[in-house]
């Protein structure tokens, strides 16, 4: 599972390099989030999401991709995020 925020062609070039200095930590404020009945374990991933703002979700989870959008991030499988990438 991996979360993208304000992708652009030089934030992928350089991480690709040197991933670990694009991380930043969060405090976890969004434990309560329940947008997943079917399998509770993925709304962690959700309230990730929320918490950094992040504009796609990138995941090959079905639970997670049948929403679609949660709160203005795009959940998008990984041959989605792919073809992003390529256009």
């Amino acid at each position: 599972m991996t979360f993208w925020t304000r992708y652009t062609q030089t934030w992928h070039d350089s991480s690709s390099r040197h991933p670990h200095s694009h991380a930043r930590l969060l405090p976890g404020d969004y434990d309560g989030v329940k947008a997943i009945q079917a399998d509770e374990s993925d709304n962690v991933f959700l309230a990730a999401a929320l918490e950094a703002g992040a504009d796609y979700l990138v995941t090959q989870d079905p639970h997670l991709l049948r929403l679609k959008y949660f709160h203005g991030t795009h959940i998008i499988s990984l041959a989605q995020f792919a073809h992003l990438l390529t256009i």
